[in-house]
């Protein structure tokens, strides 16, 4: 990275490919996200009933401090046995629906 220090503007070095020559900038049209792709819970069967934290973060792309912020809130409903919390899949099914809002 240089500088000049007359207007102290940073200017980033060329990218260059294995030959030392310029390579060419990304395609403009091409988007910088990538798309969302659905999350399948391979560790789950079909027929279970309540789902661990550790899947609930994959089914709703969070962190687990995410997950331990939403239980505090009271904002995610959960049932606690022993030391291991447990979430019904149909409830986390129908608050992901009712939280859903679509980027436009």
């Amino acid at each position: 990275m240089k500088t000049e220090t007359n207007s102290m503007r940073i200017v980033k070095p060329e990218k260059t490919d294995t030959a030392g020559t310029p390579q060419q900038e990304k395609d403009p049209e091409k988007s910088k996200y990538k798309p969302v792709t659905p999350v399948m819970l391979d560790t789950v069967p079909e027929d279970a009933v309540f789902i661990r934290s550790a899947d609930v973060c994959k089914l709703l792309n969070i962190s687990n401090s995410t997950l331990r912020n939403l239980r505090a809130e009271r904002a995610i409903p959960f049932y606690k046995l022993g030391g291991t919390f447990l979430y019904s899949k149909e409830e986390i099914m129908n608050y992901l629906a009712s939280n859903y809002s679509r980027r436009i």
